[in-house]
């Protein structure tokens, strides 16, 4: 039930505005916005040795021991080169309240994968359970962002549901919209490059040589556009939308693709 993703480009001058008026101008500094939603099915709330266990599903319980254990929703981002995240933003949509009989189960000591290691029982955090604000304080976190072969690869968990421990009442939300803004951020740069492959530098320094030849060709379209009273956006549209109906069945009738 997840939309996937609605990627904004934020230019100081915007490319809306630069098929009207011209690129000339344009500021070079930008970031990019990612918003993505997420539906949340109905909990389930279950009772076992005097705790309470909420399972949602397709979204895995998360909890550090001693912490709630809580439905999450996690997800990735490939980040824009030289770029890292500048904030996270959540709006939720619909937010009910359960009520419930005993204290949330909390999560345990888990043992490494392979290694056959008794933990000692961690107890719930009283600095959670014994309070009136809601845990986790955010409903979305950035937990790290990884570099593979020169690509920053942001992560984030998402919890629809929040636990007030002390009134032992759950805010769920049945829909969110989880925005995260990145910006221009220098060191992502030389982050990207220690990650790179033998010879990749050379590869991007001739996509970046492709990438101003491309953009000089965009520009001179847009001269042209400007000076003809072309609404360029609009054209973009109605073309994309020309070729998705003309080539809807188009490779399913290929018998080399077949």
């Amino acid at each position: 039930m997840l939309k996937g993703y609605r990627v904004k480009r934020i230019l100081l001058s915007g490319f809306a505005v630069a098929v009207t008026v011209g690129m000339l101008g344009s500021s070079a500094c930008s970031a990019t916005t990612f918003t993505r939603i997420v539906d949340v099915p109905m909990p389930e709330v279950s009772y076992e040795d005097g705790k309470a266990t909420i399972l949602i599903e397709g979204f895995p319980g998360f909890g550090d021991p001693g912490e709630p254990v809580l439905p999450i929703h996690a997800f990735s981002i490939l980040l824009p080169s030289g770029e890292d995240v500048a904030y996270i933003e959540v709006e939720s949509v619909e937010t009910e309240e359960i009520i419930l009989d005993s204290p949330l189960e909390w999560g345990q000591p888990q043992a490494p994968r392979g290694m056959d290691i008794s933990w000692e029982s961690a107890g719930s955090e009283a600095a959670i359970y014994d309070d009136d604000r809601p845990f986790p304080p955010r409903a979305a976190v950035h937990v790290t962002t990884q570099t593979y072969r020169g690509y920053n690869i942001a992560f984030f968990r998402v919890y629809p549901l929040r636990y007030v421990g002390q009134a032992r009442r759950l805010l769920c939300s049945r829909s969110l919209a989880v925005t995260v803004e990145t910006a221009p951020a220098p060191r992502m740069l030389a982050r990207s490059a220690g990650t790179l492959r033998p010879h990749a530098e050379r590869d991007m320094a001739g996509a970046r040589e492709l990438a101003d030849e491309l953009a000089d060709v965009l520009f001179v379209l847009v001269c042209i556009a400007n000076q003809t009273g072309v609404d360029l956006s609009a054209a973009i549209k109605d073309n994309l939308a020309k070729k998705t109906e003309r080539d809807e069945t188009r490779h399913w009738a290929n018998p080399k693709l077949a």
